[in-house]
């Protein structure tokens, strides 16, 4: 077989039912299990991203998108990343690999506040506006993404004058809402509500506070405790009084965002007790979201 690229040389007995379908241009990124290509189809030469895990994971994670892709198909629904098949190794001294092949997207949201720094109020409703209802056919599949994050939204620009479209992406950390993680920390420790952090128990409301703290990112530029111990700011807002049940936003920089109705939507994202926090509905309802629908 002939290979086009010096990754395809270097991976070719590593990954062989890869390299023998995919010509693989450059890593693009990665963490953990996982390492993403972009990579270009032998056959016909369209451009995709392939996320290439190790273990059992990467099974799981094709599961839940081909599943999302089947029932979301005909509604319109462009807030996910489009997951095109996946490729299975043999199993051999590298272990068991899977590699899921999912459209490419022109960054991430981590990315574009990373270049521009703070997003105004408009860009900043259009992106929740959009996971919002995209999380809300998530959730109605019964399926929790666990791990919503700046990192975690892609974004795709149609054609040059439009606004790009934000997409999720990684499904390696979630579950299904009748067999839910049973342990601690399953996600990223910045954007984890408080719930899985602490007891280990994941609900949908546990992406409404992604999203809430998300928002609060796209807002300031910053990660919601910066240089602060998360689990300890928790288990201290706890034990307060009820009537100071949101101590943890006492760490949050709210002088950033002038809008006092942004500031409300995003506390009431992050109420503590998730049976106090807005629903993915309730958001879409509220009155500096409606401004920009």
């Amino acid at each position: 077989m002939e290979y086009h690229t010096v990754l395809d040389e270097n991976l070719c007995d590593e990954y062989p039912a890869l390299v023998e379908k995919y010509r693989l241009e450059k890593s693009i990124g990665g963490g953990g299990q996982a390492t993403v290509y972009k990579a270009f189809r032998r056959s016909d030469g369209k451009v995709f991203a392939i996320k290439t895990v190790h273990g059992p994971d990467g099974l799981f994670e094709a599961r839940v998108m081909a599943m999302l892709e089947v029932s979301l198909k005909g509604l319109g629904e462009q807030g996910l990343v489009h997951f095109e098949h996946i490729i299975r190794e043999e199993p051999n001294q590298y272990g068991e690999v899977y590699h899921l092949v999912l459209e490419l997207c022109n960054c991430s949201l981590q990315d574009r506040i990373k270049y521009k720094g703070q997003l105004d109020e408009e860009e900043s409703a259009k992106i929740v506006i959009a996971l919002a209802k995209t999380l809300k056919r998530v959730h109605d599949n019964e399926i929790i993404h666990c791990d919503l994050k700046p990192a975690n939204v892609l974004l795709k620009y149609p054609r040059p004058g439009k606004f790009y479209v934000p997409k999720v992406s990684d499904f390696g950390m979630a579950c299904w809402m009748d067999d839910p993680w049973n342990e601690r920390g399953a996600g990223t420790w910045d954007y984890m509500s408080p719930e899985a952090m602490l007891d280990g128990r994941y609900i949908t409301a546990s992406d409404v506070w992604g999203l809430g703290m998300l928002l609060y990112t796209c807002l300031t530029a910053a990660c919601p405790f910066p240089n602060m111990d998360v689990e300890v700011v928790f288990k201290n807002a706890r034990k307060r009084d009820r009537s100071l049940r949101n101590l943890h936003h006492n760490s949050m920089d709210w002088d950033s965002i002038p809008s006092l109705s942004a500031r409300q939507l995003i506390q009431g994202m992050t109420e503590l007790d998730p049976g106090r926090r807005l629903t993915l509905e309730k958001v879409l309802e509220h009155e500096w979201i409606k401004k920009y629908l």
